[in-house]
């Protein structure tokens, strides 16, 4: 199944790349957040993997919400304040956190 070989591959990079930076930085608490902090197959690898390791926080199911909306929102409320950014900013595809 295309979907579910996805959900892994991308749980499993999310999951080695937190792993790798708890090390680096001797974490002793991780917080996963945010709309993918409700997804079942994430909750279950790092509380089991993770948790092994250092002590995993997440939110309540109705506080996983996607901050897309509330982005939204705010960028119509300055856009409607005539308040502009220029359109300058470039991605960085390869930004390292770490």
């Amino acid at each position: 199944d295309i979907a579910a070989s996805f959900q892994e591959a991308v749980v499993d990079m999310l999951l080695s790349k937190t792993i790798k930076a708890v090390r680096k930085l001797r974490a002793e608490k991780v917080a996963v957040v945010g709309g993918v902090s409700l997804n079942s197959r994430l909750r279950e690898k790092f509380s089991g993997t993770l948790g092994k390791m250092t002590r995993v926080y997440f939110p309540e199911p109705q506080y996983c919400g996607d901050n897309a909306a509330m982005i939204g929102a705010a960028a119509l409320m300055r856009f409607e304040r005539g308040q502009k950014s220029p359109l300058t900013l470039s991605a960085d595809p390869d930004l390292r956190l770490l």
